[in-house]
């Protein structure tokens, strides 16, 4: 939402040359009204466009060679991915025939869907998917407005409370297997990041190489660096060690030498 087309190919051009230009990058352009004011506007958008990026999904997977789909959504495209990843996969797995969604990595950064409802997608889809990333802001000051607007949390910025002991347990669980990363992000950890960041993923240094040595590489977060916390729940978490940026020539060299 409150973002327009050029911008979005601006940015997918950047990933595609920052990624070496090995790599398709594809814009799932979404009809955002492009204002903030209009933002009700673009929920309804949304949610009218889900149906249409599962059907991308499903003929990107049936039509073409590709060995495996990424997916990033930001912001209010989760209110597009999340749902149409789970609509995906159970068409998939409607079918009479063996093929199958060919997900890789799937990236949500500040996801603004109501957590309930995103935290309900995710089992529905895990088993198409190599990993599934959160990055979240507990402080993202765009989604204290989103939630101000919804009257439930945002998937970015989670009020544990807002789901039942039977999703709580899957939620821990899934956070410490493969199949979901939860990464947090903050002023205290980033230097120079607001503490209200809503664009951290691409505006901060150490969140967007991140981001592309997950999508370049599908690397798990220790291999990328990072490290690993849980908290009272035994929720599993990331964050970026303060010695991040000396850290990272080694890691992009191993990650490298790993994929040669």
């Amino acid at each position: 939402a409150n973002t327009n087309f050029e911008r979005a190919a601006a940015q997918a051009a950047q990933f595609k040359h920052f990624l070496g230009r090995d790599a398709v990058v594809m814009v799932f352009a979404w009809p955002s009204a492009g204002f903030l004011l209009r933002y009700r506007q673009d929920v309804a958008t949304a949610r009218r466009s889900e149906p249409v990026f599962a059907s991308l999904l499903e003929q990107l997977s049936t039509r073409t060679r590709a060995a495996h789909l990424n997916v990033l959504a930001y912001s209010a495209g989760a209110m597009i991915a999340s749902p149409g990843l789970a609509r995906a996969a159970d068409d998939a797995a409607a079918t009479a025939d063996d093929a199958r969604l060919r997900l890789g990595e799937v990236y949500y950064a500040a996801p603004d869907i109501d957590f309930p409802v995103f935290v309900d997608n995710l089992p529905r889809y895990q088993d198409e998917v190599r990993r599934v990333t959160v990055a979240i802001n507990l402080s993202d000051r765009a989604l204290s407005f989103a939630q101000w607007v919804h009257r439930v949390s945002r998937a970015g910025r989670p009020n544990l409370t807002e789901i039942g002991p039977e999703e709580t347990r899957w939620l821990v669980e899934a956070s410490g297997r493969d199949e979901l990363d939860v990464l947090s992000v903050s002023a205290e950890e980033l230097p120079g990041l607001p503490a209200d960041s809503h664009a951290f993923w691409y505006d901060h240094p150490w969140v967007s190489s991140d981001v592309l040595l997950k999508l370049r590489f599908h690397a798990a977060p220790p291999a990328r660096g990072l490290s690993h916390n849980s908290n009272a729940i035994d929720l599993a978490f990331w964050t970026f060690p303060s010695d991040y940026p000396q850290r990272l020539p080694a890691v992009v060299r191993e990650l490298a030498a790993g994929r040669s």
